[in-house]
């Protein structure tokens, strides 16, 4: 009897913390995650690159802020995975591959005016967090 009031004491705490634990989204590394965008547009630019045949490339440069500040632990190793909205390319970046807190993701044979994203998001061992679209337009 009394492991059953012990059991039945147990169940009940238990789910009252599960609802609480469901209840976060402060976790970037959460797919859940509602908080301020892990990464923003800190500035973009076109180069212009000389093909082997003769013709340009203008090859669109986004550099996307990570903003570690967000992470629950700091100085938390992380993985950031990219899909180029224009081509479906996927990039996967070390966070020791991140300078200053800053990514460069290219897109080549762009158009000027055109609108060009990126859908990016933090992984880290094992846990995948939400994704967060970043866009800029070459308007060079």
């Amino acid at each position: 009897m009394r492991a059953l009031v012990c059991s039945i004491i147990v169940l009940f705490l238990s789910g009252c913390y599960k609802t609480e634990l469901d209840g976060l989204d402060n976790n970037p590394f959460d797919a859940e995650y509602a908080g301020p965008a892990i990464f923003t547009l800190a500035s973009d630019t076109v180069v212009l690159l000389q093909n082997p045949n003769g013709s340009t490339n203008r090859r669109f440069i986004q550099r996307i802020r990570v903003h570690t500040e967000y992470f629950l632990i700091p100085n938390t190793t992380y993985v950031v995975e990219g899909v180029n909205g224009a081509n479906g390319n996927t990039v996967s970046l070390l966070s020791n591959q991140v300078e200053e807190g800053i990514i460069e993701l290219s897109t080549d044979n762009t158009s000027s005016g055109a609108q060009y994203c990126w859908e990016v998001r933090l992984t880290n061992q094992g846990s995948i967090g939400a994704r967060n679209t970043v866009c800029s337009i070459a308007d060079q």
